[in-house]
């Protein structure tokens, strides 16, 4: 542990310290220069960037986030708890209401307070290889590093490691696998669990994650003209699961006003035959009632033309029998999927 052994000395009535800081043996590649500090700091700390420090109070609560001359970047007396050395990537966990969410260097929030602490370790993640593991409502969470959701898993996920050269390995029911950053399960044999200050792996189904959205350029299927039968297609709704905004996002909570759905999405459509159509950035794409991206974020905002044919499905991004409009044809007609993604004639046929 960093201390700090104050001098109080008066600055024309203003009360200063002149600290002398000093590093422990596991922060030695942090130094921590003698500043002269304004102010009621009582203790300064390494964080994971050797350029930043963070002032809290004896008893650690947070105050102030300080450069390394000791110039205040940004007030952190809001929060309840910070975890100096997961600051990575500019990020750094921060707990408020008892709720994570991330800030950068400067004090702004990059990463809303919408997520739970985590179940095992510390109560927040660092960031690692673009990712955060994070956890909501009883379920691990991958965001990207600018909180982009990228995959919500199901209860029975027991531990999900922090990702390393492009994977992260997870627990299912007993058993371990692989991800990629899309949260796809590949064939990769699965990195050495990390049993550190974040893993008490114990017990994650066989049945490989739902694949997401892939990073790049989007493409639309290629349409297939023979129609499907839309009763076979089509999901029902097994509970009823509400819109609802929150602090510019969007999730979905339950009868009881209880959050099912992270408040993560730009836009969101109401449940129709299970799935609900979802917007971050320009893409949109469909989730399922447990939260999971059932097919990726793909199709474009601006796709979307009222004005072309057939008439039917006259609502967008909405499933009827077993298929949603979601963009524009080469030629101007209506494209159209079913639940699978794959692209169908709009016309329902029986």
């Amino acid at each position: 542990m960093t201390t700090l052994k104050p001098l109080l000395t008066t600055l024309g009535g203003v009360f200063a310290i002149s600290a002398i800081l000093y590093a422990s043996p596991a922060q030695a590649n942090c130094t921590l220069p003698a500043v002269k500090l304004s102010g009621s700091f009582e203790k300064i700390t390494c964080t994971a960037d050797p350029k930043t420090l963070l002032a809290s109070t004896a008893t650690g609560k947070p105050l102030a986030l300080l450069d390394d001359t000791g110039t205040v970047l940004a007030d952190l007396s809001a929060y309840q708890a910070v975890l100096p050395m997961n600051f990575q990537a500019n990020l750094l966990p921060v707990l408020k209401n008892n709720k994570v969410g991330y800030i950068d260097r400067q004090g702004r929030v990059i990463i809303g307070f919408d997520y739970d602490k985590m179940p095992t370790g510390d109560w927040a993640r660092a960031a690692s290889d673009e990712r955060i593991i994070t956890y909501a409502n009883g379920r691990y969470v991958i965001i990207s590093t600018i909180g982009r959701l990228i995959r919500t898993f199901a209860p029975s996920v027991s531990q999900i490691d922090d990702y390393q050269a492009g994977q992260a390995s997870v627990i299912q029911d007993g058993q371990q696998f692989s991800i990629d950053k899309n949260g796809n399960r590949t064939s990769k044999k699965p990195l050495m669990m990390l049993v550190a200050s974040t893993a008490n792996v114990s017990s994650v189904s066989s049945q490989p994650p739902t694949k997401i959205a892939q990073a790049g350029t989007p493409t639309l299927p290629n349409i297939s003209q023979t129609p499907i039968a839309g009763i076979s297609q089509q999901r029902s709704n097994t509970r009823t699961l509400i819109k609802q905004q929150q602090n510019g996002k969007w999730g979905f909570v339950d009868e009881k006003g209880v959050l099912q759905v992270l408040y993560a999405f730009d836009e969101v459509r109401d449940y129709t035959e299970g799935l609900a159509a979802v917007r971050q950035g320009e893409l949109w794409g469909f989730i399922d009632e447990k939260a999971d991206l059932v097919i990726p974020f793909q199709f474009p905002q601006s796709g979307i033309n009222q004005g072309i044919m057939p008439i039917n499905p006259r609502e967008s991004l909405k499933f009827e029998h077993g298929r949603a409009w979601v963009g524009s044809q080469t030629g101007g007609k209506k494209l159209c999927i079913n639940t699978k993604a794959e692209a169908v004639d709009c016309l329902v046929r029986y």
